[in-house]
């Protein structure tokens, strides 16, 4: 599982979120339901898939792009994920890249 923003590093209002999922030699899962939230409070919102090229994608509100936590919850053949992607990581990794 993958995460991107639109725009590439997410900000206070909406954002896109895709969710790109692949198995091994990056072959796409395309029979998920994907579901987003923004912090453990938040009303999960339903991903849509893009195709069958293994890519779910939300917009969803974000309000503190410096604290916020993007929730992913998985679902397939009964069984549940949750994975969980911290916003500020984002922040921290094009500090890190910048010359």
């Amino acid at each position: 599982i993958q995460v991107e923003t639109r725009p590439p590093l997410a900000a206070r209002g909406m954002n896109e979120f895709l969710v790109i999922a692949s198995r091994e030699q990056s072959k796409p899962v395309h029979n998920l339901v994907v579901s987003l939230r923004i912090n453990e409070d938040g009303r999960w919102h339903q991903a849509i898939q893009d195709g069958h090229v293994g890519v779910y994608r939300r917009a969803i509100a974000v309000e503190d792009p410096a604290n916020d936590v993007l929730l992913v919850r998985v679902d397939r053949d009964n069984r549940q994920g949750l994975l969980r992607f911290p916003l500020s990581d984002q922040i921290a990794s094009v500090k890190n890249s910048l010359p």
